[in-house]
């Protein structure tokens, strides 16, 4: 036998997948396929460790027009990670204002800054302030 027809004993090591590359292969039919959470810390390291990767990776999946940019940069920064870590809650505690509100004082305090910068009889600015103000108490607290 020849050296040429000779099988080796130990085969030829395939090359790792790359789980990037064939995410963005998929991203046409699966535009979730980036925002997988294996995904998302690959590309954290990608974005960390190689820019001129993590730009070739922006601009493929741009090139796919089913990927919110601004969405991918937000969970690959590492501001995303470090708070999806630490902190299950999407928004911080709020802290309550220390001393009782006087609400009439709050309107009036509303229709003066409406009065800046609005130019309207009186009645609509006073309208503009208790629409604020109902506003944000909706937001606040619920009423049946």
């Amino acid at each position: 036998m020849t050296a040429a027809t000779v099988t080796p004993l130990v085969p030829k090591a395939m090359p790792a997948p790359d789980l990037i590359a064939d995410a963005l292969a998929k991203l046409k039919q699966d535009p979730g396929a980036l925002f997988e959470p294996e995904m998302l810390n690959l590309l954290r390291q990608t974005r960390k460790s190689d820019p001129a990767r993590w730009a070739r990776i922006r601009h493929t999946a741009k090139e796919t027009k089913s990927v919110n940019l601004a969405e991918l940069n937000k969970l690959t920064s590492d501001r995303a990670h470090d708070s999806a870590e630490g902190d299950t809650e999407i928004f911080p505690e709020v802290t309550l204002w220390p001393d009782p509100v006087e609400g009439g004082e709050l309107l009036e305090d509303l229709a003066i800054i409406i009065r800046r910068h609005v130019i309207a009889d009186p009645a609509t600015i006073h309208a503009a302030a208790l629409w604020a103000g109902t506003t944000h108490r909706w937001s606040v607290c619920s009423a049946a």
